[in-house]
């Protein structure tokens, strides 16, 4: 196929902007794709879901709106990604080709954004599809969504007999990272847990839960999950109603089997528990700010103490020292709390405020992300006391360590503003860092405003949320790269994996 003249690239993952701000004279499509039911097979990347007329198409609108601010070889530039990448390739790899073309719809080009219509987007997606090396068909790839959500991204081309796709086999499962253990994932706007199966990607269940299911945390001897619900009607600093429980999932049965009232405390965000003392704590903003404690077996609140910052954030506890630590967002400091006597100690500073914090098994460690800077805080738990900081060139968010706690991994994300407001298009990252060296080691492009992260038991995998793409990312750790995505419901924040 042909590509009328040499055209640059465009770029589509969201960290990238169309740039160019001329208009487009409207296309006038072919052959249009018809409808597919419900019970029609879905259908991939591979199997020729464009024409070259429309390819055509995309090319000249994209000379007209995109190509200021990509290469002519889809490497990218200063702020365009390659396209013609394996990683962005990844990127997208299981994901729907409505999720793509709604991310160039609503976001594109970056001056004058949702303004093109879904008939040139889709033209501009045929395009690339095409610059790519996925195959031209006879039918034109369809602007209705219904249609392209049954569209799924592949990375590398099925396997085929008779010209349909390989059914996934159980020899093919079993041979998968993670098989035989499942993900539950709280999806914060759609107040549900969903459950999947790690090695396939398979939607197991999907359950109701209060509004705004926010962090979790696992006791995977007991075969309980625990969920804190922090605000009924927004995010942290917008919300008017808070929240006032912590549900228990029992995730044999995949379903939630009790609730936690904590009143009279309210807004618990963060959780942490001692599996030995079988002691759940949670950070929450009532009365000032202050950190709760909640017997299990009993399943009411037994303590708390007040640490006197309007929103603690993330909390971590070193049961060997009988301490918890506070993360707290735009506070200039780490609260620390003694569990024994329960009582607030000397606050750690930190002057550009913190996010994420995480301790290290053998409690050597605890370290703190960071709200505005871009150093990772090491805070030695006998001194309270900031001993190392470590610079990078984002600020580094939230925290995952493999289960021995020799590896710690970093979540990273941009958040950029665009007219005054706080968009999501930036790309994000996940780090590995060595802890007995505290040194940083391979980083890699996860996805979208990636919010929280949990590793496997055998310390070979990570799943992330990327929590504005509306997934969740599985990460080879060996290989620090993306090797499924999963579609999940509207805002995915905290996640396990059993």
């Amino acid at each position: 196929m042909k590509i009328k003249s040499a055209i640059p690239a465009l770029i589509l993952v969201a960290a990238v902007a169309f740039c160019s701000s001329a208009r487009a004279e409207q296309t006038t499509p072919s052959q249009q794709a018809p409808a597919t039911s419900a019970t029609e097979p879905a259908q991939s990347v591979w199997d020729g879901i464009y024409t070259e007329e429309q390819a055509n198409r995309g090319a000249t609108l994209y000379a007209q709106r995109c190509a200021r601010c990509h290469a002519p070889d889809l490497t990218g530039g200063e702020i365009a990604p390659a396209l013609n990448s394996a990683e962005f390739k990844s990127n997208w790899y299981g994901l729907s080709v409505d999720d793509l073309m709604e991310r160039i719809k609503v976001s594109m080009p970056q001056d004058d954004p949702g303004s093109l219509s879904r008939q040139q987007t889709a033209d501009i997606l045929a395009f690339v599809l095409f610059k790519d090396g996925f195959p031209e068909g006879k039918t034109e790839l369809a602007r209705e969504a219904e249609v392209l959500k049954a569209m799924r991204f592949e990375e590398k081309k099925p396997e085929a007999a008779g010209g349909e796709e390989t059914p996934r086999s159980p020899d093919r499962a079993d041979n998968q990272a993670g098989h035989g253990r499942r993900i539950a994932v709280a999806n914060e706007h759609a107040s549900t847990v969903q459950f999947f199966d790690l090695a396939t990607g398979e939607l197991l269940k999907d359950i109701s839960t209060l509004k705004r299911p926010h962090e979790m945390v696992i006791d995977p001897e007991a075969g309980v999950a625990y969920v804190s619900i922090a605000y009924k009607d927004g995010p942290w600093d917008q919300y008017e109603s808070p929240g006032n429980q912590i549900q228990v999932i029992d995730l044999e049965k995949m379903e939630v089997t009790s609730t936690i009232d904590i009143t009279p405390h309210w807004a618990p965000h963060g959780l942490a528990l001692d599996r030995k003392s079988g002691l759940l704590y949670a950070s929450c903003e009532s009365n000032g700010g202050e950190v709760i404690v909640a017997d299990v077996r009993q399943k009411k609140v037994t303590g708390s103490v007040r640490v006197g910052v309007p929103h603690p954030h993330s909390i971590a506890i070193v049961p060997s020292l009988n301490k918890a630590y506070t993360a707290n967002k735009d506070i200039q400091h780490i609260s620390v709390v003694d569990l024994k006597e329960m009582k607030p100690l000397q606050d750690i500073p930190a002057p550009t405020g913190t996010d994420g914090i995480i301790a290290t098994p053998d409690g050597k460690y605890v370290f703190a992300g960071n709200f505005k800077g871009t150093q990772l805080l090491v805070v030695d738990p006998k001194r309270d006391e900031v001993i190392r900081t470590i610079p990078f060139d984002l600020p580094p968010s939230t925290f995952a360590l493999s289960p021995d706690g020799s590896k710690l991994y970093i979540t990273f994300h941009d958040l950029g503003t665009r007219d005054g407001k706080q968009v999501l298009d930036q790309p994000g990252f996940v780090q590995e860092f060595d802890v007995a060296t505290l040194k940083a080691g391979a980083k890699m492009e996860v996805g979208h405003f990636p919010l929280n992260m949990t590793v496997t038991p055998d310390a070979k995998t990570a799943i992330v949320d990327t929590t504005a793409d509306g997934a969740i990312a599985v990460v080879d750790l060996a290989q620090m790269k993306v090797i499924r995505r999963i579609k999940t419901d509207e805002w995915p924040h905290g996640v396990v994996v059993f």
